[in-house]
């Protein structure tokens, strides 16, 4: 008989945002905390969330200087 090593399964949730128009930065800081607070953890550093942004296309070289952005 064979033996079978099982493997770990991680769950994954994904929430999905559609933001007004509108929306201030602070409306949106507001959103993302709110996300993290639920599914993240303040003391690791949110490392179970992956946020996803999508718009218009533009220049995002400088957001890779940001503090926190890896």
């Amino acid at each position: 008989m064979s033996e079978h090593t099982t493997l770990p399964v991680f769950h994954r949730t994904t929430v999905k945002v559609a933001l007004k128009e509108n929306v201030t930065l602070d409306q949106l800081n507001t959103i993302i905390a709110g996300i993290g607070g639920r599914y993240g953890c303040r003391t690791c550093g949110l490392m179970g969330v992956d946020l996803q942004l999508a718009g218009d296309p533009g220049d995002f070289t400088e957001i890779a200087g940001f503090e926190g952005v890896k």
